[in-house]
């Protein structure tokens, strides 16, 4: 154990390098953008221990106006970095096909679609039929495929998969790190925690604003 401990460790590390030394697509945006109106967007993130394989897969579900509408987080066992962020893909994909926000005409919400954003390239273009998908999540891939038009044949909603930027994936990220951390309360979206706040009110209004707005 302590062997594979460490070699996930040294696996953990080259995967964090080479992610550095990735460029940056200047042509994404670096801060969340919403989705069309009448529609919703998905952002989904996995936070991941090297040292016990344990981790947490988060995802926060917003409408054209910014608002919260849903949002998922789950514990995950993945053997990497990488298979934890593909986990967490398709943890989201599994939750549009359960949460009642889905359903058009629900009144609060009104779908005539969904984009889910995740900050895994790797795993995007591969449920995107882009790139082939590595041995250790090529499963999860597939799964991924099978998810996306049942969404649309139970729910009658196109579903979406596209990259973004870690710097536009800021809240599921931190939903994801307090999880994982035991920090995250259980009404967690219909009162989001201040900091997560913060993060959805400066991801739509400026910054010098934001914290006024979220004390009146």
């Amino acid at each position: 154990m302590v062997d594979l401990a460490l070699a996930q460790q040294v696996k953990f590390s080259r995967w964090k390098n080479k992610e550095g030394q990735k460029p940056i697509n200047r042509t994404l945006p670096t801060r969340w953008k919403p989705p069309e109106q009448g529609k919703l967007k998905l952002n989904v993130d996995a936070s991941w221990s090297p040292g016990d394989f344990s981790g947490s897969a988060a995802g926060i579900l917003r409408d054209s106006s910014g608002t919260v509408a849903d949002g998922f987080v789950v514990p995950i066992r993945a053997l990497s970095p990488q298979h934890a962020e593909a986990l967490a893909l398709l943890q989201g994909l599994k939750f549009l096909n359960q949460t009642e926000a889905m359903h058009v005409g629900l009144g609060v919400v009104q779908s005539s679609g969904c984009t889910v954003e995740s900050d895994s390239l790797i795993s995007v273009d591969a449920v995107m039929g882009r790139a082939e998908s590595s041995w250790d999540i090529k499963a999860i891939i597939e799964q991924c495929k099978e998810e996306l038009p049942f969404i649309k044949s139970v729910k009658g909603v196109a579903v979406t998969v596209e990259h973004c930027l870690r710097e536009a994936n800021r809240a599921a990220d931190w939903l994801a790190n307090s999880h994982r951390s035991k920090n995250l309360p259980a009404n967690w979206v219909n009162y989001p925690p201040l900091f997560l706040s913060e993060i959805l009110c400066s991801e739509f209004y400026p910054s010098l604003t934001c914290k006024a707005r979220l004390v009146q």
